[in-house]
């Protein structure tokens, strides 16, 4: 009799790192254009911890798929592989990537020693960067 085990994963967000410089002083000039990248921008992405205890020991983790059109298959994705770190004892539940300009789709599965395919896959969300 094989058990089912299923993975369930918490929303997350995006973080852009754009540094720009604002101005003060009331003038009536319009803000400068936000800043475009010219090589790949530094994004960080954040969710909230899997509670299930195999993602958080060792052998477990997050995977993020990261691709330039929606609904990418995750096999044709890129991935990134956010494992357990066992000299800590915690498994990261932020990940910095490096995108270049355009719209990225995002996804995040949780994967554990006992379920090493991993979770369902989050929703997708769609990242522009400028």
């Amino acid at each position: 009799m094989s058990a089912m085990h299923s993975l369930r994963l918490i929303p997350f967000t995006v973080a852009m790192l754009l540094a720009a410089c604002g101005g003060g002083g009331g003038s009536s000039t319009p803000p400068p254009p936000p800043p475009v990248c010219t090589t790949p921008c530094g994004i960080t992405l954040n969710w909230s911890a899997n509670m299930e205890a195999g993602v958080n020991d060792i052998g477990g983790g997050y995977r993020i798929y990261y691709a330039t059109a929606p609904n990418t298959a995750l096999g044709q994705a890129t991935l990134l592989t956010v494992a357990h770190d066992p000299a800590s004892g915690q498994t990261p539940t932020t990940a910095a990537l490096q995108l270049t300009a355009g719209t990225w789709y995002v996804r995040v599965t949780a994967f554990s020693t006992i379920n090493t395919s991993g979770s369902d896959p989050s929703t997708e969300l769609a990242v522009v960067v400028p």
